[in-house]
């Protein structure tokens, strides 16, 4: 990309070997214009998608529960129960969607074994929570 011959090895590379003009010569060509416009779209596609997941797996680690004292008609005892289901699976689904729709970038081949395991882990997730909130239900019912 920068006009040296294929054959060169890093480890002899002199500084002579690069000059500025014609390193500058060599990036004012069209493909190599092109070549780098490409690469950094790619890295761009790639810090988002990698951005994307962090951000995921941070709202995962730190969703937090809200609770309510749910008082049992029958003996008075107070005990906490999960409230705000509606938030909690709205933000879940939004998390969801962000990560799947990961799998629509071009740029998501290096990422897709973190990528499914982190959705995989949002889908068990939703499960769990569905039972619970059906277990929570029930119990507070009788």
């Amino acid at each position: 990309m920068v006009g040296l011959p294929p054959s060169t090895r890093i480890e002899t590379l002199l500084a002579s070997d690069m000059t500025t003009g014609s390193i500058l010569r060599k990036l004012s060509d069209a493909d190599c214009v092109k070549s780098l416009k490409i690469l950094v779209a790619q890295a761009q596609g790639e810090i988002t998608i990698r951005e994307t997941l962090n951000e995921s797996r941070a709202w995962l680690e730190s969703a937090q529960f809200c609770f309510s004292q749910y008082e049992s008609p029958a003996d008075g005892s107070r005990l906490p129960v999960i409230k705000a289901w509606r938030e909690l699976f709205a933000d879940l689904g939004d998390q969801m969607s962000v990560v799947s729709s990961l799998k629509d970038s071009p740029f998501f081949g290096p990422f897709a074994d973190v990528a499914l395991s982190h959705e995989t882990k949002l889908s068990d997730l939703l499960g769990l929570l569905q039972l619970l909130q059906q277990l929570q239900r029930k119990w507070v019912y009788l």
